[in-house]
């Protein structure tokens, strides 16, 4: 049910946490972060609220289960079927008396995360439910399905009960004409037409009418056995696209979406700005760098050619003593100088001390 706004919903979301973890990565960022986890938390916990009313035993809770397709509210079950029941998601199923009239049943459904549903008795209720419904629920709700049964759509009570609603909460009305699956069709467009006609005559305008069996519908989407057939014959099809069309059109609900999209682009453009300034710094750097290898480089450079200056200065330093001392050596040292220094050591000794002082 209104999957189209829960789309919306949930890529808002994602939009919101992807949001967040970029700013987790940006310096001065702090006040942005806390500005993003407030959006995300009214998101998360703003849930869309959901009304059924009308005649007892008319189909309300077969239309709701219907509609969520599982059978999560069943009013044999119920503590008490004259109270409000307002169903909520939890961890475990628990029913908590917050009034005479009000009940809370948290149930581990996972749609339930994103719905609030507010279950009523019949249009006969006590007075102080008739009040609670009309004053605390039905002008907070995203939508209001009032159901009329089609066993008995002839009911006077129904009508008493509209009549206590104030106008400007009625834009949210849907009416649903359920258990058509126990009248004939040509008798179910009579009733039909006979409501559209009272509303008229009694509101001055005619919310949406749509004709369903709750009770096909939720056989369609729970078991494997004729499915195309069993929905089709539900008419839930157009019931649905009307819950759609008011869960998306212009409310106060999507103009909070639209604040909350402005409030992220105005963040996303801080982070932009912020993301451009590190990129230019980032680029002066680099640049400061590449100036700095080039000048290496240049140093480098020279250090290799003075290097090999002067390698080449010690290389041939070494060849010119090499051939000096070669030389000397030939010269001090000839064959018969060193037959002599055999012969007279005192000589010798005193030759090779002398070419030791010459080197």
């Amino acid at each position: 049910m209104a999957d189209h706004y829960l789309q919306l919903r949930s890529e808002l979301e994602n939009a919101l946490t992807g949001l967040l973890d970029l700013g987790s990565e940006m310096p001065r960022a702090s006040s942005a972060l806390d500005t993003i986890h407030t959006l995300l938390k009214e998101i998360r916990s703003d849930l869309f609220l959901v009304v059924v009313t009308g005649e007892a035993k008319s189909g309300k809770s077969s239309l709701l289960n219907a509609l969520f397709g599982q059978e999560f509210i069943n009013a044999n079950a119920l503590p008490a079927t004259n109270r409000i029941c307002i169903f909520r998601h939890g961890d475990e199923k628990k029913t908590v008396e917050v009034s005479p009239q009000l009940l809370e049943c948290h149930l581990p459904i996972p749609s339930l995360r994103d719905f609030t549903v507010v279950d009523t008795p019949g249009t006969t209720m006590t007075v102080e439910a008739q009040e609670m419904i009309t004053k605390d629920f039905v002008p907070r709700a995203d939508l209001v399905l009032f159901v009329f049964s089609a066993a008995h759509p002839w009911t006077q009570s129904a009508w008493d009960y509209l009549g206590l609603v104030q106008e400007r909460a009625l834009k949210n009305f849907v009416f649903v004409l359920q258990q058509i699956d126990l009248r004939e069709p040509t008798e179910i467009e009579i009733i039909r037409r006979h409501l559209q006609d009272t509303t008229m005559h009694r509101l001055g305008f005619a919310p949406p009418i749509f004709p369903v069996s709750a009770r096909k519908a939720l056989l369609a989407r729970t078991t494997g056995v004729d499915k195309e057939r069993l929905w089709r014959e539900s008419n839930f099809d157009p019931l649905e696209e009307q819950i759609n069309l008011i869960a998306t059109q212009p409310s106060t609900r999507m103009s909070k979406f639209q604040s909350t999209c402005q409030t992220a682009r105005v963040t996303l453009a801080e982070f932009d700005s912020q993301f451009r300034e590190s990129v230019n710094v980032i680029a002066q750097d680099e640049a400061r760098l590449a100036h700095i290898q080039v000048l290496l480089q240049k140093r480098k450079d020279q250090s290799l050619r003075r290097i090999r200056g002067l390698l080449g200065g010690v290389e041939q330093a070494c060849r010119d003593a090499a051939s000096h001392g070669a030389k000397l050596f030939q010269k001090r040292l000839s064959v018969w100088r060193t037959w002599g220094l055999a012969w007279n050591r005192g000589s010798g000794r005193a030759i090779f001390n002398w070419i030791s002082r010459q080197a």
